[in-house]
């Protein structure tokens, strides 16, 4: 993986988590980290290992680009790959604000997508 300035991405780790409404302790469970993993994290003390870089980019439905780099989605080249990377963390948001709204626990909500091309 390149090296990458870990202060922006520091930045946009902790605005990505706090957009979507998840607690550093929260946002720690669902990437499989430790709270303090994530600290270090937006803190930056520390850069996230490959794997662990695809979890959070997956729970914050961003691509690992856009936190490395700041790249927005490239509609002309490899955003459906990019796009298909990021439907999970949507998803995912969708049901913790879903659970929120109606008070039923998150382990409870379940959400279907289809999708009609065409």
């Amino acid at each position: 993986m390149a090296a990458y300035d870990i202060e922006a991405f520091s930045k946009r780790l902790k605005e990505a988590r706090e957009a979507l409404g998840l607690s550093r302790a929260e946002f720690a469970r669902r990437t499989g980290v430790t709270p303090t993993a994530v600290w270090n994290w937006e803190e930056a003390n520390a850069r996230p290992k490959r794997d662990a870089l695809k979890k959070i980019a997956s729970v914050l439905g961003v691509s690992e680009a856009f936190l490395t780099t700041g790249s927005k989605l490239d509609e002309t080249e490899g955003s459906e790959a990019r796009a298909s990377e990021m439907v999970p963390g949507i998803i995912e948001a969708a049901r913790q604000k879903v659970a929120i709204a109606t008070g039923i626990p998150l382990s409870r909500v379940r959400i279907s997508v289809e999708f009609h091309m065409g």
